[in-house]
């Protein structure tokens, strides 16, 4: 592949698939919050649409910029768009990852709704909302839902970091150890953010 010109369709292709998926499972945990303001219900599942779909491709470039501008303090030799190319086709995982997710969300979200704040909650004023938002988020059937799917985010996103490692040492053609500290060790830190995200 490194022979070849870098190609960034098929990796954009699987962020694509990634965002339309997160994209659906934020509409969907998004229509829990509808019931605040209906008027406006539309744009808030517009808002959350648009905003998951957007938002794989701008960390699709967030990670490749970071591991990009580590590499070059290891004198990595390739370009950034053979780092966005490599560093899309490790997002394969990812849709797995978002698939598994958007099903437990189907899951859990008629039980999830019993526990939604509505407009009677709201016109008690800010304090009621805020009460009521406490207590969904404190419900047991929410917690349990956020940490499985944390979990789920973990798992896949250790995927994604194994490929980003071995990808990043072709991309850029480093050692081993270089391309490891390069992918692996600001992945490491994010893993132990979604860890401590379980426990929360």
């Amino acid at each position: 592949m490194l022979d070849k010109n870098e190609d960034l369709r098929k990796p954009a292709l699987i962020v694509l698939a990634v965002g339309i998926i997160s994209a659906l499972t934020a509409v969907l945990v998004a229509q829990l919050s509808t019931g605040l303001m209906p008027e406006i219900g539309p744009l808030i599942l517009i808002a959350a649409f648009v905003g998951a779909l957007l938002g794989a491709f701008f960390l699709w470039f967030v990670w490749s910029g970071l591991i990009y501008g580590i590499s070059l303090a290891f004198v990595g030799e390739g370009s950034f768009k053979r780092t966005l190319e490599f560093a899309g086709y490790g997002l394969i995982p990812q849709i797995i990852g978002s698939i598994i997710t958007l099903g437990a969300t189907l899951w859990y979200l008629p039980e999830l709704s019993a526990v939604a704040v509505f407009p009677a909650q709201f016109s008690q004023g800010i304090q009621g909302v805020q009460a009521a938002t406490n207590a969904m988020m404190q419900n047991p059937v929410m917690i349990q839902y956020l940490e499985v799917t944390s979990l789920v985010t973990l798992v896949f996103f250790l995927w994604t970091a194994f490929l980003w490692i071995n990808g990043i040492e072709h991309a850029q053609k480093l050692s081993p150890r270089d391309a490891i500290l390069c992918a692996g060790v600001p992945s490491v830190f994010y893993a132990i953010f979604l860890i401590s995200q379980l426990g929360a």
